[in-house]
């Protein structure tokens, strides 16, 4: 077996022989089930079989060999305990330090010392002070000039900053800071190579979802926003996920950019509304559309060209009832309710609003169903004509269940209904005796005793307990 052919090589290897000797160790199988023990005693034999080896093109061959051999082994024990255990990280990641310094000019063995690295990353959230000695050498590996050769190596890299995006902090702040790692990553998205490109979609996207990164602010290019557009077009569903994703987590970062792109963009993602064929890309178009339409609604050429398109609202009218899309969805339609001009798109869709009536109840998600009632409560606050969408017996009846449940403690949401029920007893009074019966006075006395300290609520809840007891 290889330990223990590792183990005969350590009682032999000295002098002259370690030329010799190290390419005795390239055979075998690799251990399929390694202790830390067993790690060391086939990683030490290798280590002092590379160190001496001089840096010349007749040793490069056996150096490659000995370390793709390690590769193996490590690949064999991926889910093994030894690789998170912090002793065996440090010594090898400073070991593919040392190496990486001597061998630097030989592509095949950064190759390799590389792919060891990518191995290693998937458990770094264990011991990650390693990879932050070994940074100043992938950072060396990534400013050097872009070609075919090098492209390999920089996916390897990119790929490990990608697997430590979420775990490592230290790591991913001095990523963040380097002037070298954002900055290719985003200018690798638009070269002609399919592999290295998916991969750093991948890694940005990680990068900009993770709470790690302090500043999104640092990804938003003209430039990455130009490939993005592009990259969106495509047939590449994956590619465009990934695409849609990382405008969706900087979106309120590219605002300020030349309103003729951020159009085109725009009409890029509309367009692809009637096109994703993946409910993840379709919840991606819709955050951003809705990130920007909460940002900036001031925008007027960009966010008209939103809330005029026919795109979206047959878009959200075929996937609305979709579990996975209708919070999305209804986010989107509370941010048009909120603005007067805007509206009375959504108040001209009478099964819309029947279906978002029909949604408020316990089953559906806690933020979806406050999203439809202030959805309903700005139509109606906004558009006499549209109080109907509030002056409905399911409407008053949650509104009501809700005043007396645990989720008062949302003060918004709070507020909401209280100014729901305001409205229809000052503007539809039939309804009165149906919230008197429901216990509409006992749920404002509640509020007014649970939100004493809010003098905004408590006056609120004050005067529709007057109002009822006055009836």
């Amino acid at each position: 077996c290889f330990p223990c052919t590792l183990r005969w090589y350590q009682r032999r290897v000295h002098g002259k022989q370690h030329v010799i000797n190290a390419k005795r160790l390239i055979s075998e199988n690799e251990n399929e089930n390694a202790s830390i023990k067993e790690f060391y005693e086939c990683y030490k034999p290798i280590e002092e079989a590379l160190l001496p080896l001089a840096v010349t093109v007749q040793n490069s061959a056996t150096v490659h060999k000995l370390i793709k051999k390690l590769v193996k082994f490590l690949t064999a024990n991926f889910q093994s305990e030894m690789l998170k255990t912090p002793l065996v990280i440090s010594r090898f990641i400073n070991f593919i330090d040392l190496l990486m310094m001597r061998w630097v000019k030989y592509s095949d063995i950064m190759y390799v010392l590389l792919k060891s690295l990518l191995i290693f990353s998937v458990n770094a959230y264990v011991f990650e002070s390693p990879f932050c000695e070994l940074l100043p050498a992938l950072e060396r590996i990534m400013a050097l000039p872009n070609a075919n050769s090098g492209f390999v190596q920089k996916e390897l890299i990119v790929w490990s900053i990608g697997n430590m995006s979420s775990d490592c902090p230290q790591f991913i702040a001095l990523v963040t800071k380097s002037p070298v790692f954002v900055p290719q990553m985003i200018e690798l998205v638009g070269y002609n190579c399919a592999h290295l490109r998916s991969t750093c979609l991948w890694a940005l996207f990680c990068l900009t979802k993770s709470e790690l990164v302090q500043d999104k602010g640092i990804f938003a290019t003209p430039l990455l926003l130009s490939q993005l557009t592009s990259i969106i077009k495509r047939d590449n569903e994956k590619e465009k996920e990934n695409a849609v994703w990382i405008l969706a987590n900087i979106s309120q970062h590219i605002m300020s950019f030349d309103s003729t792109k951020l159009l085109a963009l725009i009409n890029t993602l509309l367009e692809q509304l009637n096109r994703a064929n993946n409910f993840d890309c379709y919840k991606g178009i819709l955050r951003f559309l809705g990130s920007f339409l909460a940002a900036d609604m001031s925008a007027a050429e960009c966010t008209k060209r939103i809330v005029d398109s026919k795109e979206l609202y047959c878009a959200m009218d075929r996937v609305i009832k979709v579990p996975a899309l209708m919070k999305e969805c209804v986010w989107i339609l509370s941010l048009l309710a909120a603005d007067p001009v805007y509206c009375d798109n959504i108040g001209k869709a009478d099964s819309l609003l029947s279906f978002l009536q029909s949604q408020l109840n316990e089953s559906t998600e806690y933020h979806t169903r406050k999203e439809i009632l202030l959805t309903l409560y700005y139509l109606a606050r906004n558009r006499s004509e549209h109080i109907k969408s509030i002056g409905n017996e399911i409407v008053l009846n949650y509104c009501i269940w809700t005043l007396n449940s645990h989720i008062t403690k949302d003060a918004q949401l709070v507020t909401c209904i209280l100014s729901i029920i305001d409205l229809v007893i000052d503007i539809l009074p039939n309804f009165i005796a149906f919230l008197k019966n429901a216990g509409g006075k006992e749920a404002a006395e509640r509020i007014i005793y649970v939100y004493e300290e809010n003098s905004q609520i408590s006056l609120l809840a004050q005067t529709i307990v007057q109002k009822l007891t006055s009836y």
